[in-house]
């Protein structure tokens, strides 16, 4: 799977850190994070790359449920991303 997350540098930060934390997961065969890459023509957002591999048979690396890792941490950089919209706009 192939991913390109695009946010303020804070929130990308959030999104590295979650795909990081895939590699400990039994279920994730590799994980490729890249490195920051501003977008064009804008100060203030940036880009990351992303590839997360996973095994093809269920049970290969272990079995992934929805209560498990990714139902959590995607709700984790969703509140991430919520609390950074919410100070930019106290700001």
């Amino acid at each position: 799977m192939k991913i390109r997350v695009i946010g303020t540098k804070e929130e990308c930060e959030v999104a590295k850190r979650y795909y990081n934390g895939l590699r400990e997961h039994s279920q994730t065969k590799s994980v490729s994070v890249s490195k920051f890459y501003p977008c064009r023509g804008s100060a203030e957002l940036f880009r990351v790359y992303i590839e997360v591999e996973y095994y093809d048979e269920p049970g290969a690396g272990g079995e992934v449920k929805q209560t498990d890792a990714t139902a959590l941490d995607l709700r984790t950089i969703d509140n991430a991303h919520v609390s950074s919209i919410q100070r930019r706009r106290k700001s």
